[in-house]
Parts: structure tokens; sequence; C-alpha cells
């Protein structure tokens, strides 16, 4: 290590010991409803425009980067709620580098648990039609994403517009998920299909 480095380097559990007052100060002062033993390890990218609105329950934790969990490496993770937007999140949920874009709705219940490099999106983000994202994609479709009750995600996993994943259910790693998953089932694959019931 060079000098500067070696002067400059704050060890890794003070940098954690530091991010996570600073989140919590962060979302309070961005409007955030936070539940109590609210946890977010490390830098990450947080954005609430006007009129949006985020609640978290109890017992919230997230991880950010630094190989806290390896399969996400050194990723931050998103939470971006647009104008109007509602995005709640229940008790006990658990989450790493997990990417969340939020238009309009979308929902997670409690005892959820989201692995690494998960992205989800209520939203197409841009239009299908050329000509509406040459003019900034103003007519970009939403649908609301329901997470139910005690699901668990799989790494780097996406959960597109207008899904609702049923409580208990298992979502396997790199799906992608793109409609109705039942509950107490495993489902994987591109498009995201039950394997069998659980």
């Amino acid at each position: 290590m060079g000098l500067i480095h070696k002067l400059t380097f704050v060890p890794r559990f003070m940098r954690q010991a530091f991010y996570i007052h600073f989140n919590k100060v962060m979302f309070k002062s961005a409007g955030v409803s936070i539940g109590s033993n609210f946890i977010v390890k490390n830098r990450m990218y947080l954005k609430l425009y006007k009129n949006a609105v985020l609640t978290i329950g109890n017992k919230f934790t997230m991880s950010n980067g630094e190989a806290i969990n390896p399969i996400s490496r050194n990723v931050r993770g998103c939470i971006f709620v647009n104008e109007g937007g509602i995005l709640t999140i229940g008790n006990n949920v658990g989450m790493s580098s997990t990417t969340i874009w939020c238009d309009e709705k979308i929902s997670i219940g409690d005892n959820v648990r989201i692995g690494a490099l998960v992205t989800i999106l209520d939203t197409d983000c841009h239009s299908l039609k050329y000509e509406d994202r040459m003019n900034g994609d103003k007519k970009t479709k939403t649908r609301p994403v329901v997470i139910e009750e005690g699901v668990l995600i799989g790494a780097q996993s996406i959960v597109l517009k207008g899904s609702h994943i049923g409580a208990h259910s298992v979502i396997g790693a790199g799906s992608v998920v793109c409609g109705n998953i039942p509950s107490d089932c495993i489902a994987a694959g591109n498009p995201c299909k039950v394997i069998r019931k659980l």
C-alpha cells in the first residue's frame, strides 16, 4: 500500500459503523417513515421525488458493497421513488445491493428476503415506441408490484411491472418475474414459471 492510501484508509468496521448512522439520518431527512432496528450498511443511492411515499417497517436490513454479501461484490443498492409513487416495505425485510424503481406502487410484505443484485421495477422505464423514447418517455407503462409475506427472491433476479409473488414462495436465482406466481411454490426461469409446490 502506498503512503497516501495508508494515511487515508479507514478500517472497514469503522466505515460500516459510520454509514449505519449516516443512512438513518439520510432516510429520515428525505421524509421516509422507518421503524425500529433500521440498519443500512455502507453507501447507497436514495432518491424520492415530490409527493413520493416510502414506508419501512421494523427490523429492516440492507447491505451494500464491500463484499458483505460476496455475491453483490462492491455494488451499491438503490431506492428510487418517482413523483407520486408509493413504496411500502414490511417488517423484518432483508436485502443486499438491491435496486428498487417505483413509479406507481410497490408493496413488499413482512419477512421477505431479497438476494444480491435483485432489481424490482413497476415500470418499463422506457417506451417500446421509438417516438416516445425520442420525446422523453412520457408514456411509459406502469403496473403495481406485490411481493407477499415470507417470499425469498434469489440473487440477480428481476421482478417486472405487474408481478405478484404469493406468500412463502421461492424465486430461483437469475429469474425474470413478469406475472403472477402463486403462494407456496418454487419458481424460476425467464420467464419465471412454477417448478413445484412447497
